[in-house]
Parts: structure tokens; C-alpha cells; sequence
């Protein structure tokens, strides 16, 4: 089979990956249709709506929009090459959800034809470009055969998409070599790290791998975090010490895994393997961390009458307007029906199920926690108790515990002394 040029690029689904995709290939050459079945999604990215706070996206969808390199609608249409950027969430039994992959499956196979690029970015179990991907269009009638099937993970963070997806080496696997090389043209266009070649299921096995990765390498510093209260030492100068070794890098400590990889990926893994124990050990350990803050919140406020809590961060992440699996959100599921008025503040998340609460009033309640280090709460002077006493929980060591000490606060431990001046 002759090997088609690759001209017109459908991509299926306008999230937080997809969107950026479709625009980057739109700005390097190619005609870019993006798909998504959400019609106030696609109207309001017509319109160059972005409802993520990434740093020059918004420009760059203008541009592509208005040159005509990138349309945006709601039933896909065909091409030469096909990137699917669909979500991957998870089920009740912490099993894959391929639904969304399944339904864009169905809805692109009377539009595949031989010499097509089929390539998939979302997150999933290994051997599913394999096993789900390339038998499922051909039992929906698919020649596959003559169809090119690639995987090329997505590895970038909200709030540096664009910088990340250019620059970061990237992992592109096939099916086949020619699939891999048909691809890599594509990514190539627009990437300026290295593409590196490898088979589709070793390309599914690296995403996985550096998600779960870090995850428990977050637990074990959670762990070190927990060991320091029991102990009355401090895990942040104990794992700076440590890290001060060439071959140590031990992460930090937290509240709470947030965001849309770390808490959901590790499972993906899982489910390939009985080797597992410690997977969902350091799930156990990530996910216990929100109920621990919100103990040390209860016994802070334990006798105070009608306590107010401001958790402050609903972000899941430092300098990011992102709340998906938001730490402060997993807090305040653990203190409702405690009989606590709880005020969430951020100074970058505005989403319309969140009620964010004014700087001033949040700074007015009895107990304060700190749960994502945004550049903001660095900058934050000292301000003394409303009740002339007043808890503060610095869980992501973003602030001066002493200078809040000296202006009359009980700085509570996590994975710390306990502090009052």
C-alpha cells in the first residue's frame, strides 16, 4: 500500500489536551478539524473561548481560528490522520472507563480509510492500542490492515501546556515501525524535544510508569511526613538533607494527589498486573492524606464555638486554576456535617460549582489551612487571630510558620514541630 500524505487532521475531542493539540497542528501546516460532542463546547471555542488559564493559548486558538488552518464542530468528518484525545476515567471498580474511546470509535469508522493515521493520546491500560483499539474498528467494519495505528501519551501539566508540548521529548509508539515513523512526521511538526520510537504497548507502559512513579514516591514522603509529627521533627528539612544526596530525589509531602493523572492512573497499571502491592499501597497512603488534615482541623477547632475553616488552594496544583481532584475539595468532603462553617479561597480558580470566598474573610477564620503553595500565599503578611487565637495548617509549606507564630497563631503539625512564638 502506498503510504498517503497527510494533510487534513481530524482531532477528537476538545479538552485540555485535545485543544491545545489541534491548535499547535494548526499552527504548523496542517488543516486541523477539531471534534467535540459538547455544541456550547464547540460554539464557544469558535468564538475562541478557552476555559483553561494556560499562557498563550488563547492567542495561539485566535490565530488558527481566524486563518482558517483550524475549524471546530460537532460531528467528525474525514481525513488523512485521526489523533483521538479522549477521557479515561475511572469505574466504581477502579477499572478503566473506555466509553468515551469506545463511542468515538463508533462514531469515525464509517470515515476511516485505507492509508489513514489513527493515532491515540489518552490515557490508558497497556496493550489497549492492541487489544481494544485496532480489533474494535475492525469488528465496526474497519479494514484495519491498511489503516497505520499509533500511541503518542500526553505528558504535559496545566499551566505550561504549550511550552511542554512543544519542548518535551515525546513517546510515540506503533503498531507497527511505519505507523510509529508516519507519526513522528506529524508530532514533528510542531515538537522540538526528541521523538523517540517504540512499540504501541511499551509506549502505554511509559505513561503509566511515570505517573505511578510519582505517586509513590509521594507517599513514601508523605509517610516520612507522618513519621515527623509522631516524632517532633520536621520532614522538609529532613528530606532537603536527604535529597542533598546525588541519588535521592524524595518528593514533597501533601494533602492530597489532585489533578487528572497521578490519582487515576496508578489503577491503569494495576489492572494489568497481580505485581500491584505497591501501587495501591501509595494509593492507600496518597489517599488517606485528606482525612489526615481534616483531623488536624477537627482537633484545632475542638472547643471553639461555631468554628469557621478556610481552606485555602482549591486549586489542585501551585499557580493553576485547575480544581479537578482539588485537595481543598477532598478536605471539606471529610468536615462536612461537622458542624463547621467551611470558606474556600483561591486567587485563580473560578468555576461556577465553587463558591470562593473573599482574601479577607478567609484570613478572619479560626482555623487556616494551607493546602496548595500558589505564589500569592507566599506573598502573604502575617495577620493576627479574630478571636485573639487561631490554628494555621501550612500543609504546603508556603508560608512563614514563625512570623504567623509571632502574631499569636498555633501552628499545627504537618510533618512538623508544633509552633507558637
Amino acid at each position: 500500500m502506498a503510504e498517503m500524505p497527510i494533510q487534513d487532521i481530524i482531532v477528537v475531542g476538545m479538552g485540555r489536551i485535545g485543544l491545545p493539540t489541534a491548535a499547535c497542528l494548526a499552527d504548523s501546516g496542517y488543516h486541523v478539524v477539531g471534534v467535540d460532542i459538547d455544541d456550547e463546547k464547540v460554539k464557544s471555542i469558535r468564538k475562541g473561548g478557552v476555559d483553561q488559564a494556560e499562557p498563550g493559548l488563547s492567542e495561539l486558538l485566535n490565530r488558527v481560528l481566524d486563518s482558517g488552518s483550524l475549524r471546530v464542530v460537532a460531528d467528525p468528518e474525514g481525513g488523512d490522520a485521526f489523533v483521538l484525545c479522549l477521557p479515561t476515567l475511572l469505574n466504581e471498580d477502579n477499572t478503566c472507563d473506555l466509553s468515551c474511546l469506545s463511542a468515538a470509535m463508533d462514531s469515525l469508522s464509517g470515515l476511516l480509510e485505507p492509508g489513514n493515521l489513527v493515532v491515540l493520546e489518552s490515557t490508558v491500560p497497556v496493550n489497549t492500542t492492541r487489544d481494544f483499539l485496532v480489533p474494535g474498528f475492525r469488528d465496526l467494519g474497519v479494514e484495519t490492515d491498511d489503516i497505520d495505528f499509533a500511541y503518542a501519551p500526553e505528558r504535559i501539566t496545566s499551566g505550561n501546556m504549550l511550552d511542554e508540548l512543544r519542548n518535551q521529548d515525546r513517546i510515540i509508539g506503533g503498531i507497527t515501525r511505519r505507523a510509529a515513523e508516519r507519526a513522528k512526521i506529524v508530532y514533528s511538526s510542531f515538537v522540538d524535544g526528541e521523538i523517540v520510537l517504540t512499540d504501541a504497548s511499551t509506549a502505554e507502559l511509559v505513561k503509566l510508569a511515570e505517573n505511578t512513579y510519582r505517586d509513590i514516591n509521594i507517599a513514601f514522603a508523605n509517610e516520612i511526613a507522618l513519621f515527623c509529627e509522631r516524632e517532633g521533627l520536621d520532614a522538609q528539612e529532613a528530606i532537603a538533607l536527604a535529597n542533598r544526596h546525588p541519588r535521592v530525589n524524595i518528593h514533597r509531602p501533601g494533602p492530597a494527589v489532585g489533578g487528572h493523572c497521578i490519582p487515576v492512573v496508578p489503577y491503569f497499571l494495576a489492572q494489568n498486573t497481580t505485581y500491584d502491592v505497591m501501587i495501591r499501597a501509595a494509593r492507600s497512603v496518597n489517599e488517606s492524606m485528606p482525612r489526615h488534615i481534616a483531623n488536624l482541623v477537627l482537633r484545632a477547632v475542638s472547643g471553639v464555638e461555631h468554628p469557621v475553616v478556610a481552606l485555602m488552594g482549591v486549586a489542585y496544583k501551585a499557580d493553576s486554576s485547575d480544581p479537578v481532584n482539588s485537595p481543598a475539595i477532598q478536605v471539606m468532603g471529610h468536615l462536612t456535617g461537622e458542624g463547621l462553617e467551611i470558606l474556600l479561597y483561591d486567587p485563580l480558580v473560578r468555576h461556577p460549582d465553587i463558591d470562593i470566598a473573599s482574601l479577607r474573610k478567609a484570613l478572619s477564620a479560626d482555623c487556616i489551612v494551607f493546602l496548595v503553595a500558589h505564589s500569592e500565599f507566599r506573598k502573604l503578611d502575617p495577620v493576627k487571630p479574630r478571636r485573639g487565637m487561631g490554628t494555621l495548617i501550612d500543609a504546603a509549606d508556603c508560608i512563614d510558620v514563625a512570623a504567623w507564630g509571632e502574631e499569636g497563631w498555633l501552628v499545627e503539625p504537618f510533618g512538623r514541630r508544633k509552633t507558637r512564638a
